[in-house]
């Protein structure tokens, strides 16, 4: 499975020019006989918005950090989370999955762990720890820490 998520999220960044437009129905696009490519950048609203980061968790689910907010999407169906859903802007910038499962975010009002069951977002102090408040990247490092 994490062999055809690779080949569908490089569909999101190659497949732009190929998109359609919103009023036509999904169509895949195929590539040679062996292969097929689905974009779902209208679906799920990601046309003409930036991703800046994905982030996979051990069952190859998925998180997409944009410009249209935080995505999730396990294998089958995709969420969509935003400022509705407890982030502080839809401007995700980026995006980590730890290795204990928790989902830590980078948005351009500040960092933090985001839980989609309960749509909480928590700061853990990020809001006056950090030299700013535009975060673009978040690392877990070896030792665990962020």
């Amino acid at each position: 499975m994490q062999f055809s998520l690779f080949f569908f999220f490089l569909s999101l960044f190659s497949l732009t020019s190929f998109s359609q437009s919103e009023n036509e129905p999904f169509q895949p696009v195929v590539l040679q006989s062996k292969f097929s490519v689905a974009s779902y950048l209208n679906e799920i609203q990601l046309n003409g918005q930036r991703v800046f980061y994905i982030d996979f968790e051990d069952d190859s689910s998925a998180w997409v950090a944009s410009s249209n907010g935080l995505f999730y999407f396990n294998g089958y169906d995709w969420s969509h989370f935003t400022e509705d859903d407890g982030l502080p802007s839809s401007m995700v910038r980026c995006v980590c999955v730890t290795s204990d499962g928790r989902v830590w975010i980078g948005t351009d009002q500040g960092a933090g762990e985001f839980d989609p069951s309960e749509k909480k977002f928590y700061t853990h102090g990020s809001q006056t720890g950090l030299a700013g408040q535009s975060v673009r990247r978040i690392h877990q490092a070896a030792d665990g820490g962020l």
